[in-house]
């Protein structure tokens, strides 16, 4: 019996977890695009398919090969460097040969050598994931692009979650060791009536789990913007900084469609923000005074706007900050120390005090709860 027994120092070394330290001050985030693709971890961009993947990657891409600090994308710094672009989708690179084109021919200091444009074909193998991060290691790449992950993985069950994560397990590497972004490309699958791409996700939910950012392109209808043809660039999920607004972009044509560049467009309605928070304002001054669990506030903004779970928590501290003693917190029992608010209309604070400009950057705010105390925001 004892012979079979290993000591407690081998155990140790062959079990799978790993024993991590704990830094005084939080590591900070490195960036090929600041706030929108982190260094050193994988990033996800899905759309339908035609909407304009080539295009937004084409015009990031030209971006990243700009002396610093001139580039650009979407109004974010561009830390830049040499790109990487894995075509799976089609093996000629036809519609990066046109658009990568065009986007280099938009300013004088472009770098055209700093793009390496390849094809995939049969589908990438954990052998060929290892063999490409051996090559590239001696000239390291700022960022790799997969597009798609659907035709670079063939054959690939994506409803089968583990071998979904063991791909994205290997990019995830090539990441890291190679200190670059990778962001992968995807389809979205067929809309539902009055479904978003936002909404929808990727064709296989799993694709989301392992990427520190996700990002969904979508086409805002003609008739919405006076018959242009405006991109919105939506993220649904970031680990490393506040989820940005959601943007608007027009790609626009010159001399004789040699030329492309982007602009910055307004999207149609409210600024999805502005919107949420009267969602949420409006359900309180509803109730009259009765209390609003928490749950049932955000999801107020999150019905009305379309929006994640994340831009409504953010629109509710708006609300609270907004209207101040106005509103009466409840501590309510149960696991995770539940709220509910109370909007008191008896109150005689004047709104008109408040400014009309929201910034996250502001100190915390507080509001009153029912014994009169002040509770920081970071609790709700």
């Amino acid at each position: 019996m004892e012979q079979h027994q290993k000591p407690m120092e081998q155990q140790q070394v062959i079990m799978a977890i790993t024993k991590l330290d704990l830094p005084h001050v939080p590591p900070k985030a490195s960036w090929a695009v600041t706030g929108i693709i982190p260094v050193g971890h994988t990033s996800m961009l899905y759309a339908p398919a035609g909407v304009g993947k080539t295009r937004i990657v084409s015009y990031l891409a030209a971006q990243m090969t700009r002396p610093y600090p001139n580039g650009l994308f979407l109004g974010h710094e561009v830390r830049g460097g040499r790109v990487v672009i894995l075509d799976a989708d089609d093996p000629t690179g036809y519609g990066y040969k046109v658009w990568l084109n065009r986007f280099l021919a938009a300013h004088a200091d472009t770098r055209r050598e700093l793009i390496d444009l390849r094809t995939i074909t049969g589908g990438l193998t954990p052998e060929d994931v290892g063999s490409l991060l051996n090559e590239l290691k001696n000239t390291p790449p700022r960022l790799i692009v997969i597009d798609t992950f659907a035709s670079a993985f063939a054959g690939l069950d994506i409803l089968r979650a583990h071998h979904v994560q063991q791909a994205l397990t290997g990019l995830a590497s090539v990441a890291k060791e190679l200190n670059c972004a990778v962001l992968i490309l995807d389809h979205v699958g067929k809309l539902q009536p009055g479904q978003t791409v936002a909404s929808k996700g990727p064709y296989g939910a799993a694709k989301t789990f392992s990427p520190r950012a996700v990002f969904a392109l979508s086409r805002v209808p003609p008739k919405e913007v006076e018959g242009r043809d405006v991109l919105k660039f939506e993220c649904t999920k970031m680990s490393y900084a506040v989820e940005p607004y959601p943007k608007g972009v027009e790609i626009q044509l010159e001399e004789g469609d040699l030329i492309a560049r982007a602009a910055l467009a307004d999207l149609p309605g409210k600024n999805m923000l502005e919107a949420a928070i009267a969602a949420i304002e409006e359900a309180l001054k509803a109730a009259e005074g009765e209390q609003m669990p928490r749950k049932l506030l955000l999801n107020s903004a999150i019905e009305a706007v379309n929006i994640t779970e994340r831009y409504a928590v953010r629109a509710l501290e708006e609300v609270l900050k907004k209207l101040g003693d106005k509103v009466t917190v409840f501590n309510l029992k149960g696991r995770g120390s539940p709220k509910a608010y109370a909007y008191n209309i008896s109150s005689s604070r004047d709104d008109s005090s408040v400014g009309d400009e929201l910034s996250f950057d502001e100190q915390v705010f507080s509001v009153k709860d029912k014994s009169g105390t002040k509770e920081p925001v970071e609790d709700f």
